[in-house]
């Protein structure tokens, strides 16, 4: 039995024809709408996501209108929550725009892209940074009824914590903001995310075989918690990928070899 795991490791890592599925692409969306949410200096605003799939988020577009074509500087961030609601931690991505504008306002977020994980809560918030009294406020575009995004939804601060947002004094529990994620999922195997699965990830998975309660980073590329064979069957597959070749496997053959050692030293030492 064990000659046999052992042979078929060996298969998979010289054959190496894993395809590497990756794409720039929406991750999560929400467009309908049918009226815009006032956010102003004293009312922060939050629309809370689930993503989709393990990557590095590429990009936010958010949709804004404005009363009196009057559309503000404006801090966004990525952030992340605790229970559903914008958590105290530093922000996974912060950036500050002069000018908002209409329509789809698109937020590149990829020099300092954070990595998020599947089924994970994250938040997008705004804050507008126009203190001038009697200002018209800008407005972030939802939809009020229906729950058309059951993976989040729309939350407001007025400075005594995270609530649903609220219209004409009313609670607004179903309301979900115009937003898009875009990610750049990760390559399979990419511990490091560097872009290509190579050396210092297969290290980083022989330090780590056997770990339970394991993420991403520590090489838990099945999303399971635990660091095993089936991970190191997914870095045998890809293990030469890059964003570079568009994510084919292409390692030098004297490579291979030493990969499929390695791999049979650690299945040993582990068995």
């Amino acid at each position: 039995m064990r000659s046999c795991l052992i042979v078929s490791v060996v298969a998979l890592v010289l054959a190496l024809a894993g395809s590497s599925a990756f794409a720039d692409a929406i991750d999560q969306s929400q467009v309908t709408q049918d009226t815009g949410v006032r956010v102003s200096a004293t009312r922060l605003l939050c629309q809370t996501f689930t993503a989709g799939s393990s990557g590095n988020l590429e990009k936010v577009s958010l949709w804004f209108s404005a009363a009196a074509d009057e559309l503000y500087p404006a801090t966004i961030s990525v952030v992340g929550t605790t229970n559903g609601v914008p958590n105290a931690g530093s922000p996974l991505w912060t950036g500050y725009f002069a000018n908002l504008a209409k329509g789809w306002f698109d937020v590149n977020t990829s020099s300092t892209a954070p990595f998020l994980t599947a089924g994970t809560v994250y938040g997008i918030k705004l804050v507008v940074t126009d203190t001038v009294v009697g200002d018209p406020d800008d407005l972030w575009n939802v939809a009020l009824t229906g729950n058309p995004y059951p993976r989040g939804s729309l939350l407001e601060n007025r400075g005594n914590g995270w609530v649903p947002v609220t219209i004409g004094g009313v609670a607004k529990p179903d309301a979900d903001a115009a937003f898009r994620t875009y990610m750049l999922t990760a390559l399979p195997g990419d511990a490091d995310l560097d872009g290509v699965v190579g050396v210092s990830d297969y290290l980083t998975l022989k330090e780590h075989f056997g770990m339970t309660g394991a993420s991403w980073s520590d090489c838990d590329f099945n999303g399971d918690t635990v660091v095993d064979r089936a991970d190191l069957a997914i870095l045998s597959d890809n293990f030469g990928a890059s964003r570079a070749n568009g994510g084919i496997p292409t390692p030098e053959p004297a490579t291979l070899s030493l990969l499929a050692i390695g791999a049979l030293a650690l299945i040993r030492r582990r068995a």
